[in-house]
C-alpha cells in the first residue's frame, strides 16, 4: 500500500525546482523519514509540491543514479537499503584525528597566501592604453557574436562527445584547430600542431 507522506517544500526562484526537490528529499532520506515504505509517486508527489510529474521523475531517476534510491518494478522508488541514516554515498567517512601524529603544517609550509600582498589598481585602468592587469578582458573587442555562437553549438547533442572528451598527453586536437586556422593565421602566424600549448593562462604559460 502506498504510504501517504506530508512534504512541504516552498519553491522559490534562486534555484531550479528540481535542485530543490532533490535537496528536501535527501534530507528526509537521510532523517530515515521514509524508512522501507515507497516514495509517493511521481504523480503524487507533483501534486503535493505543484510542479509537473516529469520534473518529479527526473529528480526521482537522479537519485537512483546518485545511489539514494532504488527503483522497483511496479512497486515505486525505495530508500537503497545500503545507505544509512544520516550519510551519503557520495562522502567519505574520516577517520578522527589524532594530534599526537598530525602533521603541523603551519610549520611545514613556508608560504602563506593570507600575508601576500593584494593588488592594487587604479579605478580608471581599463581606459589606460596598456593596463598590463591580468584576469580582464576587452570587453571592447571582445567576439562576443563568434562566443554565443560556439556556446548555442557546442549545447547540441551530436557535439557533446566533442568536448566532453578527456586527453591524456596531448591538448584537444579540434581547439588547436581552431587557433591554428582562426586565430594565429590573423596575426600572420603559421604554426604546426605540436608548436601550439594550451595553458590555463598567462600565469601558467610563463611559469612553461
Amino acid at each position: 500500500m502506498m504510504a501517504d507522506f506530508l512534504i512541504n517544500i516552498e519553491l522559490h526562484n534562486n534555484s531550479s525546482y528540481q535542485q530543490q526537490i532533490r535537496e528536501k528529499l535527501v534530507h528526509l532520506i537521510k532523517q530515515d523519514t521514509f524508512g522501507d515504505k515507497p516514495l509517493p509517486s511521481g504523480r503524487k508527489m507533483a501534486e503535493l509540491i505543484g510542479v509537473s510529474r516529469n520534473t518529479v521523475v527526473l529528480v526521482y531517476e537522479s537519485l537512483v543514479d546518485e545511489g539514494y534510491l532504488v527503483a522497483r518494478k511496479r512497486s515505486g522508488f525505495f530508500v537503497h537499503p545500503d545507505l544509512p541514516a544520516e550519510s551519503s554515498p557520495n562522502l567519505v567517512q574520516l577517520e578522527p584525528e589524532n594530534n599526537a601524529i598530525n602533521p603541523k603544517w603551519c610549520n611545514r609550509i613556508k608560504k602563506r597566501p593570507s600575508e601576500f600582498t593584494s593588488l592594487n589598481k587604479d579605478k580608471d585602468w581599463i581606459n589606460y592604453p596598456y593596463p598590463f592587469i591580468y584576469g580582464h578582458i576587452n570587453v571592447e573587442e571582445f567576439p562576443l557574436y563568434q562566443w554565443r555562437e560556439c556556446s548555442r553549438t557546442s549545447r547540441k547533442s551530436r557535439k557533446l562527445h566533442e568536448w566532453v572528451e578527456g586527453f591524456i598527453d596531448m591538448d584537444d586536437p579540434e581547439l588547436v584547430t581552431q587557433i591554428r586556422q582562426k586565430i594565429l593565421s590573423k596575426r600572420g602566424i603559421v604554426a604546426q600542431t605540436d608548436e601550439v600549448l594550451i595553458t590555463l593562462g598567462t600565469q601558467n604559460s610563463l611559469f612553461y
